[in-house]
């Protein structure tokens, strides 16, 4: 079972890629399941977003650039 807020919610300020959060959430539920849930946290949540099939936001390279300068 996946639940989720339907993207025309009430407080959400943005549109929702669905299928990008639809394969997010699929990839936990797979990778979980093939690991009987013996994973870390960051382990999966990476896994999963690694798959979502989509560019990261800008945002998110600039913040991770801001902790680990590229080629460092």
């Amino acid at each position: 079972m996946i639940a989720m807020v339907s993207p025309r919610g009430q407080g959400i300020r943005q549109a929702v890629q669905l299928s990008r959060v639809l394969r997010h959430e699929l990839v936990h539920i797979f990778n979980l399941e093939q690991t009987h849930f013996q994973v870390p946290h960051w382990y999966t949540e990476g896994l999963a977003v690694m798959n979502e099939g989509f560019p990261r936001p800008q945002q998110w390279k600039e913040l991770r650039w801001s902790v680990s300068p590229p080629g460092s």
